[in-house]
C-alpha cells in the first residue's frame, strides 16, 4: 500500500511539472516541445529504458519508443492526461505519418541531446513546423524536488549507508570487489 501511495504520489507531481512546462511553452510561444533528454522523460513519465522521444503539446503527450521497449512501458508510464504511447523506431517519420504535427507551428527542442543527424532529420519531414532550440531552459522544472521525493532520496540514502556499513565490516586487504559484494538478499531486506 505504501508504494501505492509513492507511486501515486510521483505521478501527481509529474503532472505539475507537466503544466508548468506547459506554462512555459505558452510564454515562449511555443506550439509543442520535443524532449529527448532521458532524465527529463524519466521525470515526467517514470521511463527508466534508453530510447525515448516525448512529444508535448497543450493537450496531448506523445512518448515515442521502440519495441524493445514495448512491455516495460506498459508498467512505468504515469497515466499522464492525454498520454499516447507510440511503439516505432522512427519517430520523426512516424508523426508525420500519423498527422500528430496537425496545428503545431513552433516546436521547442532540446538541441544538446539531439544528434546533427536528427535535427537535419526533423526539419526534412517536419517541414511544417519551425525548430526552436530550447537549449535547457525547460531544466528548472526538472530540478526542484517534491516532497514524495525528497522521501524517497531519503530512504535511499539510509538504505545506501546501510549497505556501506555492511560491507565495511567485511572489507579485508586483499580482497576482490567480487568476493565483498552483498549477496542480493541482504539489499533486499534493507530496501533496495
Amino acid at each position: 500500500m505504501e508504494n501505492e501511495s509513492l507511486w501515486t504520489g510521483l505521478a501527481l507531481v509529474a503532472q505539475e511539472r507537466l503544466q508548468r512546462l506547459r506554462r512555459q511553452m505558452y510564454r515562449r510561444r511555443l506550439t509543442a516541445v520535443l524532449l529527448s533528454r532521458l532524465p527529463h522523460i524519466r521525470y515526467l513519465t517514470n521511463f527508466s529504458g534508453s530510447a525515448a522521444r516525448l512529444l508535448i503539446t497543450p493537450d496531448s503527450v506523445h512518448f515515442f519508443t521502440d519495441d524493445r521497449y514495448e512491455e516495460q512501458v506498459r508498467h512505468e508510464l504515469f497515466p499522464l492526461p492525454g498520454l499516447t504511447l507510440h511503439i516505432t523506431r522512427e519517430p520523426v517519420s512516424y508523426a508525420v505519418q500519423q498527422g500528430l504535427l496537425t496545428g503545431i507551428q513552433r516546436v521547442g527542442f532540446q538541441a544538446e541531446s539531439l544528434s546533427y543527424a536528427t535535427v537535419l532529420e526533423i526539419r526534412r519531414c517536419w517541414k511544417s513546423c519551425r525548430l526552436v532550440p530550447i537549449r535547457d531552459r525547460f531544466g528548472e522544472l526538472f530540478i526542484s524536488k517534491a516532497p514524495v521525493e525528497v522521501e524517497l532520496i531519503r530512504r535511499a540514502a539510509h538504505i545506501a549507508s546501510q549497505a556501506y556499513e555492511a560491507v565495511l565490516g567485511r572489507v579485508r586487504v586483499g580482497m576482490s570487489e567480487r568476493e565483498l559484494v552483498l549477496p542480493r538478499k541482504s539489499l533486499i531486506l534493507l530496501g533496495s
